[in-house]
């Protein structure tokens, strides 16, 4: 199971209007910061580098 959890967030219904995701919206929310943990876990469980998501959130 995901140690990382996504919670009920604002950040992630507000961007939807103008086709954002919550880290395109809001790059240093929680909201992104829980889409952040959980797609490093996704990417390390099949040997994928998660580095690419860090330039998003700069």
């Amino acid at each position: 199971m995901a140690p990382a959890r996504l919670v009920r967030r604002l950040d992630f219904v507000n961007g939807l209007p103008a086709g954002q995701s919550a880290i395109e919206w809001n790059p240093k929310s929680k909201a992104a910061g829980e889409v952040v943990e959980l797609w490093q876990w996704a990417s390390q469980q099949v040997g994928m580098p998660a580095h690419h998501l860090d330039d998003v959130r700069e």
